[in-house]
């Protein structure tokens, strides 16, 4: 036993701290991965947000505004009928070339959209390669395993071995380090990409309230334009 405790005592201290350490960078890379999933879906339910919701009631906002206009038209009394058709062919067009620039914005979102579906598509195909080289990890470990249990382990060469682990020892506690410095760095991008989706998410809702007091000045107008044309 005293010869096993002098074969690893050059890095036997070193080993248990590397262990803590590897178990704790993997701890806070799952905590780290949780916290970007987190921005992930929040981000995702802002977009849908801005896009189906305050878009499409702007967009509602504007047809009842031309729609409102072209009854405004047929109220004036001093215009002829055909006179009144060239203001609401002008107003149809207006409302048109909006509409035709709205489109082309829409295209360059649904363009934009395709690229994080490519940016997912691509984190999937590196999570399944990741996931295959863990599992062809584990089957040659399970074959050492196995081996262990039908034919044991010799004595030789243990003192070169424990050389290489004390080796192996440095590097991976280089190498935990990194990893280390490297997610402190998206951590600190996390919180960062976490204050911005705040700021997002309040920009939204001040938004919000400025489309539905927009809303409620159109109701009104809307009310003042049936009144006219019943008095037609």
């Amino acid at each position: 036993m005293s010869d096993d405790k002098k074969l690893n005592s050059d890095y036997v201290a070193e080993l248990f701290e590397l262990q803590s350490h590897v178990n704790a960078n993997r701890a806070q890379a799952y905590a780290a991965r949780s916290r970007v999933t987190e921005n992930a879906i929040e981000g995702l339910k802002m977009v849908l947000a801005a896009f189906s919701e305050n878009r499409q009631i702007l967009n509602e906002v504007t047809e009842n505004i031309f729609r409102i206009r072209k009854g405004l038209i047929r109220c004036q009394e001093n215009l002829s009928t055909e006179e009144q058709e060239v203001l609401i062919d002008k107003a149809e067009l207006d409302y048109l070339n909006h509409r035709a620039s709205l489109t082309g914005h829409v295209l360059d979102i649904n363009s934009s959209m395709s690229k994080v579906n490519q940016t997912v598509i691509g984190l999937l195909g590196t999570i399944s390669k990741t996931n295959s080289k863990v599992y062809e990890y584990n089957t040659v470990q399970h074959k050492i395993n196995l081996d262990l249990v039908n034919n044991g382990r010799p004595n030789r060469g243990l003192k070169a071995l424990a050389t290489k682990n004390a080796k192996t020892t440095a590097t991976l506690t280089d190498r935990a380090q990194k990893n280390s410095e490297y997610l402190e760095e998206i951590f600190e991008k996390t919180e960062i990409n976490s204050e911005s989706l705040s700021e997002t998410i309040r920009n939204l809702k001040d938004e919000l309230e400025l489309i539905d007091s927009q809303w409620e000045s159109i109701e009104s107008m809307q009310h003042l334009c049936f009144e006219m044309l019943s008095d037609l």
